[in-house]
């Protein structure tokens, strides 16, 4: 924004009086703002509003239409003990006899202790000076011969026995030692040089030195490579580090461990398992743990308690489907795993146990049923069976299930739609007959700066209140569901409606909501004769087709209400949110153009005001200059 400096020459106030020109000029800006500012506000009340409708309409109303709500059954168990059961909306009503044979039930495998004594511990370790020859597979006699430049020799001849440390006596008669480290070998000139007060300050490296074996395999094994000589060049201090080397110790006895290998048990790589169909083949460092994993991949329950030294199996499901099968390609493996059931050993803490998996058995109505689970659906029922009914002695005494029409379920979900029903209506009307705000319009940042915060929440929220107020489609949408639910249903050639059972608006003044005669918990007509519990008792076929039919009149026509108008309404929407989005785009749009209006007519009377300070600024030094000429002052 330009600096403007108004006034100079005229004494004029220049700002003040360019505000006071546009203030009418912006008064017609800020009416229209104030039209695009309620628009924005009614739209978000309708939005509120329209979630609520919405809700009604997708759960109220389409379980007030369902048939399921109408056919709601009560069962009853005479030994819920053993066993439990709820209808399900085709059961069918009556008397029902069952007898619970047999448990449904998972398979166990829960294998013997095993015996430490078969077991081996295997160690991993790093190659050192301490290391014996055989313990990196060199058993045969080996001779190392050593050589200088200078015509110093040596040789050894080490065998299984030896240790590495023991290459250092000879190499030192060159002039050499060994050196270990993190299980590499590595070959070390120790010729010393000069020296200063009985010190040596340096290493004399200027001779080669040549190792050489009479065995390739010998420098293979220590990780050097498979030449069978090596050369420390004139002037290099140390021979390059070989390759890593590593060698296993194994121990017997001990406790076996998830991380214990199957090859320490005596159990060889390739050796296939089959559980439950699948083939489970081991390899040469597969341990227990791995071993249980794979058990768990196939789909049971499989660990392996190292305190009490044996695995459990399970099955995830019960049923004899579900039945745990393991078997082995290979003779007393499995008993090396504490998991032979065949095997019968003196000590029963060393015999592995199997419980098999089971089928669900009862007899229903004469019937024999199995079910691989305890929770078993049979004829609308859905039962669960958690003991058998037959005594020590196989006595059976049946148990008797009573199914019956849920009479208080059907009952209370009338009463929670017509709760529903009644909350929204009352919204409704609330919004419809709230009290007009006349005078009263959004406000403006300069009457904002005139009002407390609590003030301007006053102000707005007294317009927010009464914007939906005279709305049609409030009226049309009110209307809609009072001529739904007054609807009639023809059954048997007789016309029924909801006030056949007994549900009928109030007073004039309570806008249409519905009450239930004889409903306790309203006082206004809980002295009447509560005729829907009656007929839910008497004729329940005719309550729900009464209600069904009445309900599916509803939900289409609120379903007509919410339906998608080009240009007007989108899809589930009571009403029209695309017009009014259409609108604020050109309130919006026509607000930007006023406002650029504004400012080209701003900065035209500025414009001119310069003109004039310009004007009177030279008319200033004209008088000037005449007062001077006659000797005045101006």
């Amino acid at each position: 924004m330009p600096i403007r400096l108004s006034g100079l020459s005229s004494g004029l106030d220049t700002d003040a009086v360019v505000k006071e020109l546009m203030t009418a000029q912006r008064a017609k800006v800020d009416k229209i703002t104030k039209k695009k500012t309620k628009l924005e506000w009614k739209k978000e009340a309708w939005t509120d509003l329209n979630k609520k409708v919405y809700s009604f309409y997708s759960e109220q109303a389409f379980k007030f239409k369902s048939s399921g709500t109408y056919k709601q059954k009560k069962a009853t168990s005479t030994d819920e003990s053993k066993i439990t059961v709820k209808a399900g909306v085709d059961a069918t009503t009556g008397s029902h006899t069952i007898s619970v044979k047999q448990l449904a039930s998972a398979s166990y495998l829960t294998g013997g202790r095993i015996v430490n004594s078969t077991s081996q511990t295997t160690t991993t370790n790093n190659m050192t000076n301490t290391t014996k020859l055989s313990d990196l597979g060199i058993t045969e006699d080996v001779t190392f011969s050593f050589s200088t430049s200078d015509g110093k020799t040596s040789s050894v001849t080490l065998n299984g026995d030896s240790a590495i440390s023991d290459l250092t006596e000879k190499l030192g008669e060159v002039d050499m030692a060994v050196n270990v480290s993190d299980g590499k070998l590595s070959f070390v000139k120790t010729r010393t040089g000069a020296s200063t007060g009985g010190t040596d300050v340096n290493n004399d490296d200027n001779y080669d030195v040549t190792i050489s074996v009479d065995k390739q395999v010998a420098f293979e094994k220590l990780g050097l490579g498979s030449s069978t000589s090596l050369t420390i060049a004139s002037g290099t201090h140390q021979s390059d580090a070989g390759a890593q080397v590593t060698y296993d110790t194994v121990s017997a006895g001990g406790s076996v461990t998830a991380d214990t290998r199957l090859s320490d048990m005596g159990i060889a790589a390739g050796t296939v398992f089959n559980l439950n169909g699948t083939e489970i083949a081991t390899t040469g460092t597969m341990t227990i743990r791995q071993l249980t994993d794979k058990f768990k991949e196939v789909g049971i329950n499989a660990s392996f308690d190292s305190k009490q030294q044996r695995f459990f199996l399970s099955s995830k499901e019960s049923g004899t489907a579900n039945d745990i099968q393991l078997t082995s390609d290979t003779a007393g493996v499995l008993a090396k795993l504490g998991l032979d059931t065949s095997v019968t050993n003196a000590d029963p803490t060393q015999n592995a146990v199997k419980i098999d998996g089971k089928d669900a058995t009862i007899i229903y109505n004469g019937a024999t049923i199995t079910s691989s689970t305890n929770d078993i659906s049979v004829n609308g029922l859905n039962i669960t069976v958690n003991d058998v009914t037959t005594d020590e002695t196989g006595k059976d005494t049946p148990i008797k299930l009573s199914v019956t029409n849920d009479v208080d379920a059907i009952y209370d979900s009338v009463k929670d739609f017509v709760k529903a029903y009644n909350t929204l209506v009352k919204e409704l009307s609330d919004k419809y007959s709230a009290k007009a705000a006349k005078g009263y319009e959004p406000l403006t940042d300069d009457e904002k700066e005139e009002m407390s915060e609590k003030q301007i929440e006053q102000w707005e929220t007294k317009i927010k209140d009464s914007l939906l107020r005279r709305d049609s489609t409030i009226s049309s949408l009110t209307s809609t569901m009072r001529t739904a639910l007054s609807s009639s249903v023809e059954i048997d050639g007789k016309s029924y409606s909801l006030v056949s059972l007994g549900i009928k608006t109030g007073l004039y003044t309570e806008n249409g909501q519905l009450h239930i005669d004889g409903d306790k918990d309203d006082a206004s007509v809980s002295n009447n004769e509560d005729k829907l519990r009656k007929m839910i008792e008497e004729d329940p076929d005719k309550v729900y087709q009464i209600l069904t039919g009445v309900g599916n009149q509803l939900y289409d026509k609120l379903k007509d209400s919410m339906s998608s108008i080009k240009g007007l309404r989108s899809a589930l929407t009571v009403y029209n949110d695309k017009e009014m989005d259409t609108q604020i785009t050109s309130y919006t749009k026509k607000i930007a153009e006023m406002e650029e209006k504004l400012q080209d007519m701003e900065d035209r009377y500025y414009k001119k005001y310069a003109a004039l300070e310009t004007a009177m600024s030279k008319l200033n030094a004209q008088s000037s200059q005449l007062a001077g000429f006659f000797g005045t002052s101006a």
